[in-house]
């Protein structure tokens, strides 16, 4: 075996904490179970700040953290600035990370050279639902201090703690007459006065709204009239469209977001939110060329597990509304259903679902019921109950602090087809009337 030098030594040590931290899951649990635990990064880190730091859209930080222990890496080490793995969880939003940390020894409260908690971290870095899990049920302290005995200026701050100590008690603020009266002169909006010194991250409602209604330049948002027609009334039509309708589709997926933003408008925590957490809370990719990648691919004709259809209206062709139907037998997932705003209660919602069945059975879907997740706060919840959806109960994805999700179900039986012995034959494909 040839002996790698000083610089060679280096580069394994790099390439160590690159492919723990943000490889593919598989590829970090083989080098976490082969690595040398004994090679510190830069910052005196072991592998297991790695692990603990990896992305949250990686998966596998609990698990690999694991693997490490076993090996014999101590869950609770410290680094040159005295900070421990729950650090790393703390900051990128690893939920059961966190959990399995302190378990370990991890302490929730410790501070670091700078008096920093992990929930310091995690507030300063956008992480709400790390915020509120750390307070609700880890026991994080509301009140660090420095070593001069000082508290961070955004936990000292009064919208902080209307914000997160009353949510904490369940219990709400009730600010006497001179802080109200005070309140209403400070036109400041409240998402700019509690985030922290990562406040360049904080995007108000208003942001939201200018993000869902970018204006871009969208070559042809209409449908030509050879599209297959699976569901129509007298003033529109359920249809496949082409690869071409991709960036319409796109502003529709991004009104989609702001009506799970609007939903929760209540709640003094999503008002801080930006369109990115917007995007990860409703299940959307928030890149532009990312999402224009996903719906292309879904609209090419190969695509066999996946259909996307949309509504158009007869006289324009335009687009206004979409549904994304994916074969997980022997159900069927309604991944997303959405109707333009200004043309909702139109029946456009009932026309994509029906349409939708039939589209599946024609490519041969072998399902018995339909099923989709739903905020509780949805305003569409009373519309699938009069399309004979039931709620099951609690949702596993999306999971979240600040809304309930709920699975509903709905029977869809094979229609039963009386085969007639001197009959024609039927067209492959019926059209289904859907009432105006």
């Amino acid at each position: 075996m040839t002996k790698l030098g000083a610089r060679g030594r280096a580069m394994v040590m790099k390439d160590d904490f690159t492919l723990v931290n943000s490889a593919s899951k598989k590829k970090a649990l083989e080098v976490a179970r082969e690595a040398n635990l004994e090679v510190l990064n830069q910052h005196g880190q072991t592998l297991m700040f790695a692990a603990a730091g990896r992305p949250s859209s990686k998966g596998g930080a609990e698990e690999i953290c694991q693997v490490l222990e076993a090996r014999g890496l101590d869950p609770s080490a410290r680094d040159v600035y005295d900070q421990t793995p729950l650090f790393a969880a703390a900051q990128e939003g690893n939920l059961q990370c966190a959990s399995w940390l302190i378990s370990q020894g991890c302490h929730v409260n410790h501070s670091d050279l700078r008096g920093q908690t992990p929930l310091c971290i995690a507030f300063r870095h956008s992480q709400m639902e790390m915020v509120l899990k750390l307070t609700n049920e880890l026991g994080a302290s509301m009140h660090p201090k420095d070593l001069h005995g000082r508290r961070p200026p955004f936990f000292g701050n009064p919208i902080f703690r209307k914000a997160f100590i009353a949510k904490r008690k369940n219990q709400p603020e009730t600010p006497s007459p001179k802080r109200r009266r005070l309140e209403r002169e400070d036109s400041t909006a409240l998402w700019k006065r509690f985030r922290g010194d990562l406040a360049y991250r904080c995007q108000g409602p208003e942001v939201m709204r200018e993000w869902a209604f970018l204006d871009e330049d969208v070559p042809d948002d209409t449908v030509p009239k050879n599209c297959q027609v699976w569901a129509s009334n007298n003033e529109y039509e359920v249809v496949v469209p082409p690869p071409e309708a991709t960036p319409r589709i796109r502003v529709l997926e991004r009104e989609f977001l702001l009506d799970h933003a609007d939903y929760l408008a209540g709640y003094e925590l999503c008002r801080a939110m930006s369109p990115d957490e917007w995007a990860d809370f409703s299940g959307v990719p928030v890149n532009e060329p990312d999402a224009h990648k996903i719906i292309w691919n879904l609209l090419k004709p190969e695509k066999f597990s996946d259909v996307l259809l949309v509504a158009v209206d007869k006289a324009f062709r335009e687009i206004h509304g979409y549904i994304h139907l994916r074969l997980e037998e022997p159900a069927m997932e309604v991944c997303y259903l959405k109707v333009q705003r200004e043309m909702q209660r139109k029946g456009l919602a009932r026309m994509l679902i029906e349409g939708g069945i039939q589209s599946a059975r024609a490519r041969g879907w072998n399902f018995q019921e339909m099923y989709l997740n739903v905020a509780l706060k949805n305003n569409a919840i009373g519309f699938y109950e009069k399309m004979g959806f039931k709620p099951v109960g609690p949702a596993r994805k999306p999971r979240s602090v600040f809304a309930e999700w709920t699975t509903m179900r709905k029977p869809t039986p094979a229609p039963v087809v009386a085969v007639a012995a001197a009959a024609p034959a039927a067209p492959a494909v019926d059209v289904v009337e859907v009432p105006p």
